[in-house]
């Protein structure tokens, strides 16, 4: 059988000289503890990754093993730093001017389509009076499986921050989980968004999808990741 050529989808790499499919499995593993880590070494994690590549490879292309399997032996592939490093494209940003730029022409499309749901989700909308941008991105996005006719359900989940993180994603091959803040106090208003996370086979694979919320986060992306899915 030809060898895929490093272009193509099934290539597989050579070993780094000096190294075995064993020594990379000892690399693995010091890679994998070091990702469990409170504060990992960025540095050696970029190291280590590049040193495993052809290993990584070699189990992606011949086991075809599940999102979670992967997640479980490679927890560093799922870094958002490991994503721009090999694509050069950074996932939260791009997701968020693509929201942008495409929140007008989405809304009008929204309104050209019927369906109870869809009519209370912008009525809903059009009745806001203050962070209109961040409603209607929140609108854009709850309004996704309206348009595509969709059951929602199974795909947008919202838990509470003290139920167990199994209990939350238990069921969901592919969904989006907003996790919000329990406080008794917030019974007569909305709870606040702790996180909104990407979920594949029953398993967190991108977490806090809107950037982690510190002194550097825009008011707006704020607002955004407050009204999602409210």
């Amino acid at each position: 059988m030809k060898k895929a050529r490093k272009c193509e989808v099934k290539f597989l790499p050579d070993n780094p000289v000096g190294q075995t499919d064993e020594s990379l499995e000892s690399e693995r593993n010091a890679l994998q503890e070091e990702t469990k880590k409170r504060h990992p070494n960025k540095a050696l994690i970029d190291s280590k990754m590049e040193v495993t590549f052809s290993l990584r490879r070699k189990e992606i292309v011949d086991e075809e093993p599940l999102v979670a399997d992967v997640m479980e032996r490679w927890p560093g592939l799922f870094l958002e730093e490991q994503f721009f490093r090999i694509t050069r494209v950074d996932l939260k940003k791009t997701f968020l001017s693509s929201l942008d730029a495409h929140s007008l022409q989405l809304m009008k499309l929204y309104r050209s389509r019927s369906g109870k749901d869809m009519r209370i989700l912008l009525d809903h909308f059009d009745e806001q009076t203050t962070d209109v941008l961040a409603h209607r991105k929140s609108t854009i996005l709850r309004g996704l499986p309206f348009f595509v006719k969709e059951k929602s359900d199974g795909f947008l989940k919202k838990c509470l921050n003290t139920d167990p993180e199994e209990f939350c994603v238990k069921g969901v091959q592919l969904g989006i989980l907003t996790v919000v803040e329990d406080d008794v106090g917030t019974v007569c208003s909305s709870p606040m968004t702790i996180r909104i996370s990407l979920v594949i086979e029953e398993r967190i694979v991108l977490d806090d999808v809107f950037m982690n919320i510190g002194t550097q986060c825009s008011a707006r992306v704020q607002a955004v990741k407050n009204n999602l899915l409210r």
